[in-house]
């Protein structure tokens, strides 16, 4: 069985992620939230929800390539987005961004204003 590892896609969503341990109640609480995601995600990479390639926004196919996209719903209508690449030995949950869902709507498109 390959060892699940959980990254980030880059320096600045990783600091992003680590600025919310120095933020308020609610990014403290999100942090938190991030957190307990992360180890489901370790657990079972597939938890997430798999997005359909109609909807995943260009910035991540031509910035990241990525070539499958997926979600989970966190509380407060907050989402996470992840990729998921293998190698021989490892598997990789790689974590692109989470949102609020307002933001969400915005960078997916789901929302008509």
């Amino acid at each position: 069985m390959k060892e699940v590892c959980v990254s980030f896609i880059s320096k600045q969503v990783q600091k992003k992620f680590l600025s919310l341990s120095s933020g308020k109640y609610e990014e403290i609480k999100l942090l938190n939230q991030l957190n307990k995601a992360f180890d489901v995600l370790k657990i079972n990479h597939l938890s997430g929800v798999k997005i359909p390639k109609t909807n995943w926004p260009d910035a991540y196919v031509i910035k990241y390539e990525v070539t499958n996209l997926y979600k989970i719903n966190l509380p407060n209508a907050f989402r996470l987005i992840f990729t998921i690449e293998t190698d021989e030995d490892n598997l990789f949950v790689i974590i692109l961004d989470w949102f609020n869902h307002k933001d969400y709507c915005k960078k997916f498109k789901y929302c008509v204003n």
